[in-house]
This record gives C-alpha cells, structure tokens and sequence, in this order.
C-alpha cells in the first residue's frame, strides 16, 4: 500500500472564514493496469484530513479515511464528508469537495476513469457534471405538430443543434452556459434504463447548492421518469430542466489534441485519437493544476485510457 495525505485546513481570519483544502501530489502514474492518481502515486491508502474542532462531539480534528483497492464500492468512502457536514463539523462546500477530492484519489482502470471524474459507471447512465464537458443537444425540427403526421418524417425540416459548455467559478459553483445558473452539484441524467412506454423524455439536469437535494430529485425521477419539473425539484434553489421531446443530449469531454481543443464523444479512449502512434503523452487536471501522466504501461493499456474534460494528449 502507498501514503495517500490530504490536508484539510480552513483558515479564519478576523470576521472572515476563508475555506481552503489543501492536498499533496505531483503526477498519474499508469502501471500494472491501474491509474493511480497523485496522493496514491507517491502514498499507502489513507487519506487524513486535519480539520479545526467547529463544535463539540466533533472529535480530534483529525478523520482518517482509508481509500478501498482497485474495483472496490467507494459509497461509504464517499459518505464520510458528508456525514462530517450533517454534524455540522465542517461546511457544506467543504464537505462536497472533500468527497471530490477522494473520488479523484483512488485507483481505477484506465478504462474506468469517468467514474473518477464524474462519477459515471456504466448501466448507470448518471454524470456529476464539471467544467470540461459540453452539453450536446440535436432537436428533430417538424412543420407539422405529431397528432399530424402521417409516419416518422412527414413534416420533418431539419435538425437544430445547440451545445451548453460546464464553467466552474472560484467557488467551485457550477453553470451549464445559459441552460443553468451557478449550483454546486449538477447531475446529468440520461434515462435510458428508467424510461418508461410512453414517456418521450430522452435526458433531465438536475442542480442545486446541496447533494440531498438533487439525490432526493434523482430518486424522484428514477421512480416517475416523466415526472414534471416542478414536481421534482426537492427546494428553493434547486433545478430541473427535461429534455422532452424528438430531441436527444448527450455528453461530451472537451480535450486538447496535439495543441488542438476538440469536443469528444462520451468514452472516447486514446486510441481513438492516437491510432497507432508509437509515441504518446498525456497530461490530466488534478486539483485544478495539469499533471503528467507516469507510463509504466504498453501502449495497448495507455490506449484503453478514457479521456476525460481538460486531457492535454500530444503524439505521434
């Protein structure tokens, strides 16, 4: 096992709370099959945050978490914050980037790092959006309202495209170009595995400023798929936004190619941008700072690695 340190540390100045996470770490490495991030590249497994005591019942100051091996269930990993923030031992904000921070910290497949960035696994079809992923939407353009229509293209126009880029401001509060404001969690929905007959709805976002909120719209929906926005929107500031309708949105990562910004479909790997070159470097954000990748690997593994928004990929 290798040391994984992380250093929480919130600052207080006067009137002022200033929060900030501090974590260690240089570089990805790429070995024996997995990719390990920084802390877990040059670490053994534990991640330590030191925290200031904010109420009493809140312990030492310090949590200890250990991070599972490869191909493990992260759900109680990911908890821990939390429940730290439910007890009010630390702020809400800090909390969600706590648990940020220790899904980007553990070891993954190369094929398997979506997860690690957006929390994206397969069959399950749910992406924790964040700067560098665009939104892609392609609406079926009719002259004729569908109660009209004689088959599947009478009155069928055209396609309209319209694309919705993910920023994160200093706060880490993310908006989705002018289809969203400024929440901290935004979760894409894409509900091929809930839609029930009947229902022509192809995607929901779902936003707002606490995770119980929008995992409370989440269970919402997985129940009644064509549930109606303002029924499930679970607060105040929360956000639903359906995509109904002949009209279809998908996800896509916003990559650097060979000094060359590129929109790239949902789970493209290396290969697919690199072919069959003999040389090829790769650099990922980390903690908001670019991070070479350490190629311990051939180059049929380094090629089943996923890109992920904010991938600088050089070869040739």
């Amino acid at each position: 096992m290798r040391l994984l340190l992380l250093v929480a540390v919130l600052l207080v100045a006067g009137c002022q709370k200033r929060r900030t996470l501090v974590v260690e770490g240089a570089a990805f490495r790429l070995v024996n099959g997995q990719l390990l991030p920084p802390p877990v590249a040059s670490g053994s497994g534990v991640v330590a945050f030191d925290l200031p005591r904010v109420k009493q019942g809140c312990g030492p100051g310090r949590v200890e978490m250990k991070v599972p091996a490869i191909d493990a269930d992260y759900g109680d990993l990911l908890e821990g914050p939390i429940e730290l923030a439910r007890r009010g031992c630390v702020d809400a904000s800090v909390a969600l980037q706590m648990r940020r921070v220790l899904r980007e910290s553990v070891p993954m497949r190369p094929n398997s790092g979506l997860y690690a960035t957006y929390g994206y696994r397969p069959g399950v079809s749910v992406v924790e959006l964040r700067a560098g992923v665009r939104l892609k939407m392609v609406r079926a353009l009719f002259d004729k309202p569908v109660e009209q229509r004689s088959s599947s293209i009478d009155g069928y126009t055209g396609l309209k495209t319209e694309i919705y880029d993910c920023e994160e401001d200093g706060r880490r509060f993310v908006s989705i170009g002018k289809l969203a404001g400024a929440r901290r969690v935004y979760r894409f929905l894409m509900l091929t595995h809930y839609v029930k007959a009947g229902v022509s709805r192809s995607a929901v976002l779902l936003g707002a400023d606490r995770l119980s909120e929008v995992e409370e719209m989440e269970r919402r929906l997985k129940a009644n798929p064509g549930e109606a926005c303002p029924k499930v929107r679970a607060g105040r500031r929360s956000v639903c936004v359906a995509f109904d309708g002949e009209v279809t949105v998908s996800p896509e990562v916003l990559v650097t190619v060979n000094g060359e910004k590129k929109a790239l479909a949902w789970g493209t790997t290396v290969k697919m941008v690199a072919g069959g070159a003999k040389e090829i470097t790769l650099r990922r954000l980390w903690m908001e700072k670019l991070r070479s990748v350490e190629i311990e690997a051939d180059l049929e593994t380094v090629g089943t690695t996923m890109l992920v928004g904010g991938d600088v990929v050089e070869f040739r």
